[in-house]
């Protein structure tokens, strides 16, 4: 078996490939080693699973719908491994089967691609890669949290992000923070110490006449009911995170929330200069129908988990969607997607004439 190749932190970068076909096993290895990662292939499932176990930090798995049948049951086997339940899977498929895709995205794949899609497959395994990039360096982060273990995890999170974090368990306490120090990002849970809550923070903080309104802001709560959590986007937060949560899982919402805060706007963008005021209407038609879908129920507050169970794909389809809707708007966030569809819902009805543009008041 071949060493598994190091990032310079000492960090293992390999790929367990298991596929049948030789040449098939050659090209996803080539993509692999392109993007310094060491591929580890194996052609037959039944030595898949204890090569996965036995292999020291396996970063991700690509399997063969070929490979001797039993692709779907290998699937089933490596999520029942507790240090490989989060691990992402892709899985290649012959041909556009919907069945084998739904069953793989059951079974626990993170991706599903056609062998000949070779853009989705490029796409898939740069995620992979992209969790062993050199961290951020610098920079600080607000934690509003008062239970002493999540605000401890939330920190372990932010220091494997390369950044400090300094805790408050209070709106208060996190106010005069705020006044001190400038914050790339903030997280905060909606009960906490005192009278307010961290949606009251949410709003003061986007009420704020300078730059620092903007900095990320992501809600964690004990409660996922859908009113809470539209009324966290509504206030303005970029994103709402149910406890419990996996500690990988808030890692990828702040690491998503920080690059693209720290994305500059395309050269034909401007900033705009009223966080309110809709993209432009001719923006809109500019979504597919998928996207528009998938646009809707970011607006009803559902999670990317949630959108992809939904619509029978995966977790990183949804994100490479919600990302291609900014992009198409000129949004930077859920929150200003959320604003949006409510505008074009309302600026629907007007035109079908479900609303009326200019009431008149009794007795006119």
């Amino acid at each position: 078996m071949p060493a598994a190749r190091k990032s310079p932190a000492g960090k293992s970068r390999s790929v367990l490939i298991v596929e049948s076909s030789r040449a098939h096993a050659e090209m996803l290895a080539t993509y692999c080693r392109g993007l310094e990662m060491e591929p580890v292939v194996c052609g037959v499932a039944g030595q898949a699973l204890a090569m996965a176990a036995s292999l020291p930090d396996v970063v991700g798995i690509v399997i063969g719908a070929a490979v001797d049948g039993e692709g779907i049951e290998l699937i089933q086997g490596l999520r029942m491994l507790p240090r490989l339940a989060s691990t992402p899977i892709l899985f290649i498929v012959a041909d556009d089967d919907t069945a084998q895709v739904r069953a793989a995205l059951v079974a626990g794949a993170t991706e599903v691609c056609g062998m000949a899609t070779r853009h989705c497959l490029q796409n898939a395994l740069s995620a992979m890669a992209a969790g062993l990039s050199t961290p951020r360096q610098g920079g600080r982060a607000l934690i509003i949290e008062d239970d002493t273990f999540f605000a401890r995890l939330i920190a372990v999170v932010c220091g494997n992000l390369g950044i400090a974090a300094d805790l408050a368990s209070s709106v208060e306490q996190a106010l005069d923070l705020f006044q001190k120090h400038r914050y790339q990002a903030v997280v905060s849970d909606v009960l906490l110490i005192g009278r307010e809550t961290g949606i009251d923070l949410v709003r003061r903080i986007r009420q704020l006449p300078d730059e620092r309104a903007r900095v990320p802001i992501l809600v964690i709560s004990n409660y996922n009911d859908t009113a809470r959590r539209l009324e966290v986007l509504r206030c303005g937060a970029d994103g709402y995170l149910s406890k419990p949560f996996l500690a990988e899982e808030l890692f990828w919402r702040l690491r998503n929330l920080l690059e693209r805060a720290d994305a500059p706007l395309a050269a034909n963008q401007t900033a705009p200069a009223n966080d309110d005021a809709p993209p432009d209407a001719s923006a809109h038609g500019a979504l597919s129908e998928r996207e528009t879908e998938i646009a809707r129920a970011v607006a009803q507050g559902l999670s990317d988990k949630s959108i992809a169970q939904q619509f029978g794909i995966s977790f990183w389809t949804v994100r490479s969607h919600i990302n291609r809707i900014f992009s198409k708007l000129g949004l930077a966030n859920r929150a200003g997607l959320v604003k949006y569809m409510l505008q074009r819902q309302l600026a629907d009805a007007v035109r079908e004439g479900a609303v009326p543009l200019h009431g008149k008041l009794p007795g006119e």
